[in-house]
């Protein structure tokens, strides 16, 4: 696989040529613990320095058996697994707000600024309504 985003699977059933399954048969792991480890720079480090291929970077699953891994005992893998999945679920949060307001300023531009041919934007703040004045940007500034 080229080496990605992990993720935790919620479901059983097929997995898609080109993706590692990882179980944990031995239960040494908590899930969000080994999703944050395996999304770390740590290992990123490690997946550049064994990946293979021209264009796109490719792992194996014998190259990933040959990582080193960080583990410590399962009540620490817990705690850290919260803690970053409440960062990731907040960042989440925020990246939805931040898309909102880009959508919002887009659309803001867009009626706020005279369309081409116009000298009125659609939208005006309170007490505006002279027209726009067209001019040669050279005019204006020093360039």
């Amino acid at each position: 696989m080229s080496f990605g985003r992990p993720y935790i699977m919620g479901v059983y059933g097929c997995i898609h040529d080109g993706w590692l399954v990882i179980k944990d048969t031995n239960n040494l792991f908590d899930k969000e613990y080994l999703l944050q480890l395996l999304s770390s720079e740590y290992m990123y480090n490690q997946y550049r320095q064994l990946a293979s291929g021209g264009v796109v970077n490719n792992l194996n699953s014998e190259l990933v058996q040959n990582t080193n891994i960080l583990l410590t005992n399962m009540e620490e893998q817990k705690k850290l697994g919260l803690i970053f999945k409440s960062i990731d679920n907040l960042i989440t949060l925020h990246q939805r707000k931040c898309d909102k307001l880009v959508n919002i300023k887009k659309s803001l531009l867009e009626k706020m600024f005279p369309k081409n041919g116009n000298n009125v934007p659609e939208i005006r703040f309170k007490g505006f309504t002279e027209a726009w004045e067209q001019r040669k940007f050279g005019e204006c500034v020093l360039i």
